[in-house]
């Protein structure tokens, strides 16, 4: 009865584990978020106009974030040490990188391309408006020929496709939040029913040795005397 009521209530609860929904975490979706949170640094372009940016704010969100630089929660990191510190500082969950939406879309995409999962996200919330642009003096005769063909190269789209020419851009776009785990029974699941019924045969099996050993004891103890009472 002991080995079938622990079969059966092991089984269930495999059962209702192949049911289970697991939700996915995803705390940061602004800026307040992360000052909000004191364990969590950030991670930002070194040698960038926006560091440059974070020197020179006064007041805002923005001066809070500077701020976090005495606290030791702010990094300036080139783009050079982006993908070491994805795979480690990030990954760990107490960092977040900010940077343009195409920088962090590359690198998780190559993150997907190598491990075959969605461990990244981007939050919904922009923090800094970009934008991209060659700059040169009024009077240089180059900008009568460039304009046009910058221009062309952006109504003609060839400037979001050359940015969005990278495999699995945007296989991680849309992360659910929600995942129905499914997974097949196998050992590595039900050891824990093994051992409990393991663990009962054997302290079972103790119990009936010692109950063995003690009862020729009392089998072969001389019997006590009557007691009397006087008056």
């Amino acid at each position: 009865m002991l080995m079938t009521l622990v079969l059966t209530k092991s089984y269930s609860g495999n059962l209702m584990s192949l049911l289970a929904v697991k939700h996915v975490p995803q705390p940061f979706q602004s800026t307040r978020d992360v000052l909000n949170d004191p364990h969590v640094s950030m991670i930002w372009q070194k040698y960038s106009r926006t560091e440059e940016f974070l020197r020179s704010v006064k007041s805002g969100i923005f001066r809070e974030v500077a701020d976090l630089e005495d606290e030791g929660r702010l990094r300036f990191h080139t783009q050079a040490q982006y993908l070491d510190s994805f795979n480690t500082l990030v990954r760990a969950g107490d960092h977040v990188l900010v940077d343009g939406e195409n920088t962090i879309k590359r690198l998780i995409a190559l993150d997907f391309s190598q491990k075959g999962r969605c461990d990244f996200y981007i939050s919904k919330d922009g923090f800094f408006p970009f934008l991209a642009s060659i700059m040169s003096q009024k009077t240089n005769p180059i900008i009568q020929g460039l304009n046009p063909r910058a221009i062309a190269i952006v109504e003609t789209g060839l400037l979001s496709f050359w940015a969005h020419e990278v495999p699995n851009l945007t296989r991680c776009d849309n992360i659910p939040k929600k995942m129905v785990l499914s997974t097949s029974l196998s050992t590595t699941h039900l050891w824990g029913m093994f051992a409990v019924l393991g663990g009962g045969l054997v302290a079972g099996t103790l119990m009936w040795l010692v109950e063995l050993l003690l009862f020729p004891v009392r089998k072969h103890r001389p019997p006590r005397a009557p007691a009397t009472v006087s008056k």
